[in-house]
């Protein structure tokens, strides 16, 4: 399975020694539809206040490649 994390405020952090997540999500515990599913690229399409538009890019190992658009609010 695949996870997303964040950290927020990131250029702000970016002279720390130590930088720790704010957040990680499990995408197969967000949809079911992404179980089993290597995550090998990432887009973000849309910020709308806490809310993005992701595009993924998945391989299964199995020569299939699959596309999914996820919204996720925070």
């Amino acid at each position: 399975d695949s996870y997303i994390g964040w950290i927020g405020n990131i250029t702000q952090k970016l002279a720390q020694l130590n930088l720790e997540l704010d957040g990680l999500v499990k995408l197969s515990d967000y949809d079911n539809v992404l179980s089993g599913e290597k995550i090998e690229g990432l887009f973000v399409g849309s910020i709308d206040d806490k809310t993005l538009i992701i595009h993924l890019v998945s391989d299964n190992d199995q020569a299939k490649s699959k596309l999914f658009k996820v919204k996720m609010t925070f």
